[in-house]
């Protein structure tokens, strides 16, 4: 029997409650209009159960038919096509933009934080340019976009966005602070770290050892050892025989030795000598 067109709508909305939907639809094998409300239900019903292909469908009937997707029914597709659709996930971003549609923050950070898994950095940074023009890029959408940029390995980009955030007049917490001193190191960033150890005082051993390491190469015996002693105030606790070995290594290389022999005897003091010792 034929559905009269203005039953389709609540025939959609019965099988949304009911949890038939999809099933509904693909009964009726394309053989009625699908009308806006319901493309919408179905293109959410997608998203809720991670089904691209359907959703795509779905896109490609409303498209056929001269259905135009509201809003709803973009950003639906929109989060459904960021976890695995590159190309089409920008796709649908730029249409959102031209169709005039407001992207609020919220579903902006959303879809930032997507990006980090399925490695879609341009989208992130597109969403990212969007808000800065509404001004409305917040300290948490700083913190997922650097999360992106982390997890692709763009550890310059993820630094830029310290400078970004000092202007806005915000401060980073404890958890960026480390995180940013970890991207800083992997990017050789030297200034920006040393900068960091300054304003927060902790971190991983390992950005430490690097700080000297790279102070030692760079000459600068000064900045080496007051590396080493910013380590021995602040987390005395992660002060071993490695971290002494290192900091006399930089001044040895430099022909400090005076400087190398004074660690020496204090390491010495400290730990009694070994095989792994300088």
């Amino acid at each position: 029997h034929e559905i009269p067109p203005r039953a389709v709508p609540k025939l959609f909305a019965a099988a949304a409650k009911a949890g038939t939907i999809k099933e509904t639809y693909t009964s009726l094998g394309g053989q009625i209009h699908v009308p806006e409300d319901a493309v919408t239900a179905l293109l959410e019903f997608a998203f809720q159960t991670d089904d691209f292909k359907f959703a795509r469908d779905v896109e490609q009937v409303a498209v056929d038919q001269g259905t135009a997707l509201n809003q709803e029914a973009l950003e639906a597709i929109l989060k459904l096509s960021v976890k695995v659709d590159n190309a089409k996930s920008i796709e649908f971003f730029q249409r959102m933009q031209s169709a005039g549609f407001m992207l609020c923050e919220g579903l902006c950070r959303y879809l930032i934080a997507r990006c980090a898994d399925s490695q879609n950095v341009q989208l992130a940074e597109s969403i990212a340019e969007y808000l800065r023009g509404r001004q409305e890029m917040t300290f948490p959408c700083y913190k997922t976009l650097m999360k992106v940029y982390a997890y692709n390995g763009c550890y310059n980009k993820a630094c830029d966005l310290y400078n970004e955030i000092k202007k806005h007049g915000w401060e980073p917490d404890a958890v960026m602070y480390g995180s940013l001193m970890k991207f800083a190191v992997k990017a050789g960033r030297t200034d920006l770290a040393h900068e960091l150890t300054e304003k927060f005082q902790g971190g991983d051993i390992r950005n430490y050892m690097w700080l000297i390491r790279s102070a030692g190469q760079d000459g600068d015996v000064e900045r080496a050892v007051d590396t080493f002693r910013r380590l021995q105030r602040t987390q005395p606790e992660l002060v071993d025989v490695m971290a002494y070995n290192v900091t006399i290594d930089a001044c040895a290389s430099n022909k400090e030795m005076a400087l190398a022999k004074q660690l020496l005897e204090e390491m010495r003091q400290v730990y009694p000598m070994n095989l792994v010792t300088y």
